[in-house]
């Protein structure tokens, strides 16, 4: 129920943001820029200075050597990032089972552009990884973790993620450099 809501939710409950669904429009919303104010506040030296475009969004590829592949995702380059040469902190965003890059990037640009080119959050690179299903390896959602598969050998997701898109992108971006992509020590992400 906290995840999907009440599937046996009344028509009426639905339209007020109940049942199985992410809520209604104005819901959804603004769980999304809570969620945007929240990594404002929590990222520190943020680049709260108003600016004079509206960011951009960049289709791109990298090759995973983990998974021996090109793949895709976009990046929403904030407000000022052209003309500035400053570093961002890099916020990522993994959409749902099967989406494509562009399906998050477009939608997140036009609600956070305003509020980074105006100064009212701080401006940070934002990274839509690829959860598109890719040789039939999409099961049950389990497509943005390691896969054992059955005989141990399965797509590694995750591992791709750390040791592959994070250094690609702190290579290729004007981003506030993260730990995790350090290979030679990589990070517990189950305690």
């Amino acid at each position: 129920l906290v995840k999907y809501g009440d599937p046996n939710a009344s028509a009426e409950a639905i339209a007020a943001g109940d049942g199985g669904h992410v809520g209604t429009f104005q819901q959804l919303i603004q769980r999304f820029l809570a969620m945007i104010a929240f990594a404002s506040a929590h990222l520190p030296d943020g680049d709260f200075a108003a600016a004079s475009d509206a960011g951009e969004v960049v289709s791109a590829s990298f090759y995973s050597p983990v998974l021996d592949e090109t793949r895709a995702y976009a990046v929403y380059l904030p407000s000022g990032y052209a003309a500035s040469g400053r570093r961002y902190p890099v916020l990522y965003l993994i959409g749902g089972h099967g989406m494509a890059p562009e399906d998050l990037a477009a939608p997140v640009a036009l609600f956070v552009g305003a509020p980074m080119q105006a100064g009212d959050v701080q401006k940070m690179i934002i990274v839509f990884p690829d959860a598109r299903c890719h040789r039939g390896e999409c099961a049950e959602a389990a497509a943005h973790a390691n896969m054992l598969g059955r005989d141990g050998d399965g797509p590694r997701f995750e591992d791709s993620f750390i040791e592959d898109l994070i250094p690609h992108i702190d290579a290729t971006y004007r981003s506030k450099p993260s730990s995790l992509g350090d290979a030679s020590n990589p990070p517990r992400l189950w305690r």
